[in-house]
């Protein structure tokens, strides 16, 4: 959710408890002030037909039973308090109960206790009651409504620099040298963000450079002396003077050479790859280049069969890099070669969606979990370098790709899909 819709939602949220609060005080103090307003008339009517019964300009005859008025000598003396209270009266001619406020009042005039009854009807109070109230909950329903359209366009109108800023950092590239452009905001907070954006990505720019540059020239220097010393052991290990024991001395320190060079290049192949240093631009059938690996592979396989399960016509698609893939899949054929049981058939599986590589063998005794962690290797005394899986699962990444393994009556697999489909 964005934040024009949050801050919508909490200016609505907060509009709907003012209304219910304000609202309901307004109605019952609008309703109190009329009450008032009846009672006073009512008591007022009270006091005129007391002053004329008093100065005896009227009798008891004038204030017949009727709706609005009664009028009573009582024989006996009784409580001289007032009462209000409301009432419903059937009215023929309405044919419906309509509402009265009533006053009770009893006093003595000229040695007669006299009971009085005023009412007066509560219609024109409840239509104006209700007549306000719905005004009332108009006018704040369009102020509402409108507040809501004026914040919506002048948040818009504010935010668009920061939507704008969010744009170019989407589309901002680490290996792109061209420094990402922010638009002119007028407001400061806007401005001390772009300027906090640009000396970062700036920053970011210069220690990418600085370790590109690093990272070629450290693999350069590193490989040259490796090649001149595997160069010169090669020569040395042909040499007709060398005793047995120092042939062998000299092919152990061939051998870590070799390991060493290696291990330079992939160290330096994953950190091209987190430098982003490989363009995903090209279109890469992976079915495709899995069997011309397959195929590059059969002398590897010596006595292993291999079981290449491809539908016809099957194409697995993605927009990559194929030197990283023909990688990828060197690595997977790779391992299922040294950790396939002997003279056990290795499978292919492919189909639109995913690419697995099985083989037989017994199960790996560290965690399935930790086999893309760099340097982990099964065997700790082996000739591997432990950082083939790591290298696969890296490219997988950068290709949006998911790289899994499992293990299941008694085969080892590594499967590779798009990160929208599920293991089959």
């Amino acid at each position: 959710m964005n934040l024009i819709s949050i801050t919508n939602r909490a200016y609505l949220l907060f509009f709907f408890l003012a209304f219910l609060v304000g609202g309901g005080m307004s109605f019952f103090l609008l309703q109190h002030l009329l009450y008032e307003e009846v009672d006073e008339s009512l008591w007022m009517k009270r006091e005129q037909i007391r002053g004329e019964l008093q100065a005896g300009s009227s009798d008891i005859s004038t204030y017949s039973q009727n709706q609005e008025s009664s009028l009573e000598i009582l024989q006996e003396k009784g409580d001289t308090t007032s009462q209000w209270k409301d009432i419903s009266i059937y009215d023929k001619r309405e044919g419906e109960m309509i509402p009265f406020r009533e006053l009770t009042s009893s006093f003595l005039i000229k040695g007669k206790f006299y009971r009085l009854i005023l009412r007066k009807s509560l219609i024109e109070t409840e239509d104006l009651i209700e007549v306000i109230v719905l005004s009332f909950s108009v006018l704040i329903m369009l102020l509402i409504i409108s507040m809501l359209i004026v914040n919506r366009w002048v948040v818009r109108r504010i935010w668009t620099p920061f939507f704008q800023t969010l744009k170019e950092l989407a589309n901002y590239r680490l290996t792109d040298p061209k420094p990402v452009q922010l638009p002119d905001a007028k407001i400061t907070e806007f401005q001390k963000l772009n300027q906090a954006i640009n000396a970062l990505t700036t920053r970011n720019q210069r220690d990418y450079e600085t370790l590109k540059r690093f990272t070629e020239n450290a693999s350069h220097e590193i490989q040259t002396p490796l090649a001149a010393v595997k160069s010169n052991l090669d020569l040395l290990i042909q040499s007709q003077d060398l005793t047995e024991s120092q042939a062998s001395f000299v092919r152990s320190i061939l051998k870590s050479v070799n390991k060493l060079s290696k291990l330079n290049e992939g160290l330096l192949l994953l950190t091209k790859m987190e430098n982003q240093q490989f363009p995903v631009s090209e279109k890469v059938d992976m079915t495709k280049m899995l069997l011309s690996r397959i195929e590059r592979f059969q002398d590897l396989f010596e006595d292993s069969a291999i079981q290449c399960l491809i539908s016809p016509n099957t194409t697995f698609l993605i927009a990559g890099a194929s030197d990283l893939v023909e990688i990828l899949l060197d690595n997977l054929l790779n391992n299922a070669i040294q950790y396939n049981s002997d003279k056990s058939p290795i499978s292919v599986f492919a189909n639109e969606q995913q690419i697995r590589i099985s083989n037989s063998g017994k199960p790996f005794s560290t965690a399935p979990e930790t086999l893309f962690q760099r340097f982990a290797k099964e065997d700790q005394a082996s000739a591997s370098l432990g950082l083939g899986l790591a290298i696969s699962q890296q490219i997988c990444q950068i290709h949006g790709l998911i790289l899994d393994y499992s293990y299941e009556t008694g085969q080892h697999h590594f499967s590779i899909r798009q990160m929208n489909t599920e293991p089959e």
